[in-house]
């Protein structure tokens, strides 16, 4: 649960930091789009780091993939929903 946890920090340690790169005149789509992304990349890439670490689960690809997918879009919709429009 711990290494699950870390993981998790460093999602929104890479969201935090992408979020920092997009001006105040961006619009709350564009912010939220790049919030996405970033949640999506980072996530994919540690959720594949952390089932090639185990290889009896099954293949990590897909898991990287659907788990990119589902974390993107729940950042994506959490952050459209409370960023102020400007």
């Amino acid at each position: 649960m711990i290494v699950l946890a870390i993981l998790g920090l460093v999602v929104a340690g890479v969201v935090i930091s992408a979020r920092v790169l997009v001006t105040e005149a961006a619009s709350r789509k564009t912010r939220a789009v790049v919030t996405g992304i970033s949640a999506l990349i980072s996530s994919g890439l540690l959720a594949y780091a952390f089932c090639s670490l185990f290889p009896p689960l099954t293949d990590p690809g897909t898991i990287a993939a659907v788990t990119g997918f589902v974390v993107g879009s729940i950042f994506a919709i959490v952050s459209y929903r409370h960023i102020p429009q400007t």
